[in-house]
């Protein structure tokens, strides 16, 4: 059974302080609370992915795909057609679920019954691993490793590359996110940086030249009301953001610099990474320390956070699926 989420009155001190600082201030002094994750269920796998379909959780891991039905008590595995071992990407799109994965060999699959039953969807997708998937409208995109982006307008029955304006050497496509008819692409390679399109995929033009040039691999991306969000990991990573399409970027001040993963809603940002997670309620200008209880053996490495209404889940890299009913303060969520 889960336990009740302890809030000490260290944190609702230092809460009432966020309330009266600036809201330009930042701080990379740890914060001490009692907020605490608690595990959901006996996943032991590496957790790269995790989705939220209806009332039922999906982890993709490197085993395979596990399902809950009861808020990460208990996990079963869907396997019924599911001919990919290793899942790296989730998404909903028109009440179907699309599966992206693979390690040497990848691919694409959906189910149309709710996660019960699964078939291949990668025609036209080279034999790769596929790292993102993204909806913009009806089109679907999927980023792959070492062969660029591909898009299916009609749900995944066919692929096409979509490729016209990133570097001629790809290299791999970690993350994509949509916002409306703007797809925004994360590419690591020699030439790569940000890519941005807004013409279906016909084109796209990088909006990284304003980021440092001592930049680390990007690993993830979120757009919210034109502030687009970039984490990257290694020792010159972190988040940036820009408000003017990559013109100029800000790198947020952080005390981890090692990001895998970023969730948004309204102020609330946190930030998951091998160095832990770290959260803000003020769109970034403060963050505290938010990982009591997250990795009892000491190991720290998250790969997705998901923000649901009455709770956060985090995917571990070294195994599992934790979760948090938020504090109050962190309860902007949709």
């Amino acid at each position: 059974m889960f336990m009740y989420i302890k809030i000490s009155l260290v944190l609702l001190f230092f809460f009432k302080s966020c309330e009266r600082s600036s809201s330009s201030s930042a701080s990379n002094d740890a914060i001490e609370y009692d907020i605490l994750w608690e595990s959901a269920g006996g996943i032991n796998d590496r957790v790269y992915c995790l989705l939220s379909f209806g009332t039922t959780l999906f982890a993709g891991t490197y085993y395979g795909l596990h399902v809950s039905t009861d808020h990460g008590q208990t996990w079963t595995i869907s396997k019924d057609g599911l001919t990919l071992t290793t899942i790296r990407a989730m998404v909903e799109k028109d009440g179907k679920i699309f599966l992206g994965g693979g390690i040497l060999e990848g691919g694409v699959a959906v189910s149309r019954d709710g996660g019960k039953s699964w078939r291949d969807a990668k025609s036209g997708l080279p034999n790769t691993s596929v790292s993102s998937l993204a909806v913009s409208g009806q089109r679907l995109y999927a980023g792959t490793f070492g062969y660029g982006v591909f898009i299916s307008e009609d749900n995944g029955l066919n692929w096409r590359a979509a490729n016209k304006g990133l570097p001629a050497t790809i290299g791999d496509v970690t993350a994509i996110a949509a916002d409306g008819e703007q797809v925004f692409a994360c590419i690591n390679s020699d030439t790569g940086g940000v890519f941005m399109t807004n013409n279906n995929g016909s084109v796209w033009f990088s909006i990284s030249r304003g980021l440092p040039p001592d930049h680390a691999d990007f690993t993830s991306v979120v757009i919210r009301d034109n502030v687009i969000l970039v984490s990257a990991d290694g020792d010159s990573g972190g988040v940036f953001v820009t408000t003017n399409y990559g013109d100029s970027w800000t790198r947020m001040n952080l005390n981890d610099r090692s990001v895998t993963c970023l969730a948004i809603s309204g102020p609330v940002i946190i930030a998951g990474g091998f160095g832990g997670v770290q959260a803000s309620t003020d769109n970034g200008a403060t963050w505290f320390t938010a990982d009591n209880g997250l990795y009892p053996q000491g190991l720290p490495d998250v790969n997705s956070i998901i923000q649901l209404p009455d709770r956060i889940f985090a995917g571990l890299n070294f195994g599992g699926v934790y979760f948090l009913i938020p504090p109050k303060k962190m309860s902007y969520l949709k």
